[in-house]
C-alpha cells in the first residue's frame, strides 16, 4: 500500500521546517510527500525568493485558489493525509472532498495568551480612537471564531505536554488521540550524547527572533515589533554589560527566518541554524518568548527573559513575555532601565518550574517515544 501526505502551508520549507516536519523521513521511508505554499494576497512579496531548501517536483507554490483547485483535482489517490499550516477552512474542505484526512500536530509547545484585545483596552485609559480599535479588532476576531467553525474536523490529533492536550477538548471522540512530544525534543534528543562544543562552550546565548522584520509578521497581518536599530542598540547595551560582569563571551543564536548577509550594526558572533546546539553548550540564556526557551529548559540552563522599552508597547508581546517569564520561574527585565549586574544572580533557575514548563508544554512523563516522525508513520501503516 502507497502513503501520500501533504502540507498545505504559508511557510517556505527552509531548512528548519525541512527538519521539524520530518520530509526526509518521509521519503526514505517510502511516503509521497507533497509541499504546498499559498500565499494568498501577500505572493508579491516573495518573487523571486528561494522558498525550499530543497526543490523536488512536488513542492509547489500557488499564486490562485484556482490553480490549488486544479491541482486537488488531479490527486490520483483518494485517500491520503494532510496537515495544514496556516491555511482556510475552504481548503480544508476541498482536500476532504478529494478524499483527505486530516492530521492536527500540535507539537510548538509555547505558553499561549488570549483575550489580549480585550485585556489591552480595559488596561488603558479609555478614549474615542481606543475603543474604535477595539471595536474593529474584536469583530475580526468574532469573524475568525466563525470562520474557525467551517474548519473540518481532524481524524488525529498529536499532542505535546498536558496544555496541548487539552484541545483534544474542542473535538469529538471521533477524533484520534496520540499523545507525543513537542518539535524541540527531537533535537534534545539528538544533542544531549554529543560532546559539548569548546567553540561554544560557557558562552551567554542570546536567542534573537528578528523581531525587527521576520516575514511572519507581514503572513499573519500583524505589525513588525521594533526598529531594528533601536531594539539592537538596547539588546547591544544590555549584552555588553552583562558579558563584562560574567566574564564570558556573547553569542546570538540567529533565528531561522534571519537573512545571512543582512548587515548587523553589532560586534557578537552569530551562528546560524545551530541554536539548540548553542544553548546546551552555554552558562547562561537570554530571550524573550521564544519556543526555544524549550531546550533551555530540558538542557537547564539558567534564563534571563527580557523586553524593551519598544517591544512593552505591544499588547500581545507584552502579555506573552509576562507570561513566558511567571512560567519559567524567573523575573521580566526591562532592559532599558536595568543596571543592577552587580546585585543580580544570572546564574540561578527553579528546577520546580522547570520540570512543570517540560510536562506542561513538551513531553509527559507517560510518552516513551523517541523519534517522532518514526513512529508517526508506524502508527499509520499498523492502522492500515
Amino acid at each position: 500500500m502507497s502513503y501520500k501526505i501533504i502540507y498545505i502551508s504559508i511557510l517556505p520549507l527552509d531548512k528548519n521546517n525541512y527538519e521539524r516536519f520530518g520530509i526526509e523521513i518521509f521519503k526514505k521511508r517510502g511516503w509521497s510527500v507533497e509541499y504546498w505554499i499559498f500565499f494568498g494576497k501577500y505572493a508579491d512579496n516573495f518573487n523571486n525568493k528561494n522558498l525550499f531548501y530543497k526543490n523536488e517536483k512536488n513542492f509547489l507554490v500557488f499564486k490562485s485558489i484556482f490553480q490549488i483547485l486544479n491541482k486537488i483535482k488531479k490527486i490520483e489517490s483518494k485517500n491520503f493525509y494532510f496537515i495544514n499550516i496556516g491555511q482556510s477552512w475552504f481548503i480544508e474542505r476541498l482536500m476532504k472532498i478529494a478524499g483527505g484526512k486530516k492530521i492536527i500536530i500540535d507539537r510548538a509547545g509555547y505558553p499561549e495568551v488570549y483575550n489580549v484585545v480585550l485585556k489591552n483596552f480595559l488596561k488603558n485609559k479609555f478614549s474615542f480612537k481606543k475603543f474604535f480599535n477595539f471595536f474593529t479588532k474584536a469583530i475580526r476576531m468574532i469573524f475568525n471564531k466563525i470562520t474557525n467553525k467551517l474548519r473540518i474536523e481532524p481524524t488525529h490529533i498529536f499532542t505535546a505536554g498536558n496544555i496541548s492536550g487539552n484541545i483534544t477538548k474542542l473535538y469529538s471522540n471521533k477524533t484520534k488521540i496520540i499523545k507525543s512530544y513537542s518539535y524541540d525534543y527531537d533535537r534534545y534528543l539528538k544533542l544531549k550524547q554529543i560532546p559539548l562544543n569548546k567553540n561554544f562552550e560557557n558562552s551567554i546565548v542570546y536567542i534573537e527572533q528578528h523581531l525587527e522584520g521576520n516575514y511572519e509578521f507581514l503572513l499573519t497581518g500583524e505589525n513588525v515589533m521594533t526598529s531594528k536599530y533601536v531594539h539592537w542598540n538596547s539588546i547591544k547595551n544590555f549584552l555588553s554589560k552583562l558579558s563584562k560582569n560574567l566574564n564570558k563571551k556573547v553569542i546570538i543564536a540567529a533565528h531561522p527566518k534571519r537573512d545571512k548577509n543582512e548587515k548587523n550594526n553589532f560586534d557578537f558572533e552569530i551562528i546560524y541554524n545551530q541554536t539548540a546546539n548553542l544553548i546546551k553548550n552555554s552558562a547562561i540564556v537570554v530571550g524573550h518568548n521564544s519556543t526555544s526557551v524549550s531546550l533551555v529548559t530540558l538542557f537547564q540552563k539558567p534564563y534571563t527573559c527580557i523586553a524593551t522599552d519598544e517591544l512593552m508597547k505591544n499588547a500581545y508581546f507584552y502579555y506573552s513575555i509576562k507570561k513566558y517569564s511567571q512560567e519559567l520561574g524567573t523575573d521580566l527585565i526591562n532592559i532599558d532601565h536595568f543596571e543592577d549586574f552587580d546585585k543580580y544572580n544570572f546564574l540561578k533557575y527553579d528546577k520546580n518550574a522547570y520540570k512543570n514548563y517540560i510536562e506542561n508544554y513538551i513531553i509527559t512523563p507517560d510518552v516513551k517515544s523517541e523519534n517522532f516522525w518514526s513512529d508517526f508513520i508506524d502508527y499509520f501503516e499498523n492502522e492500515s
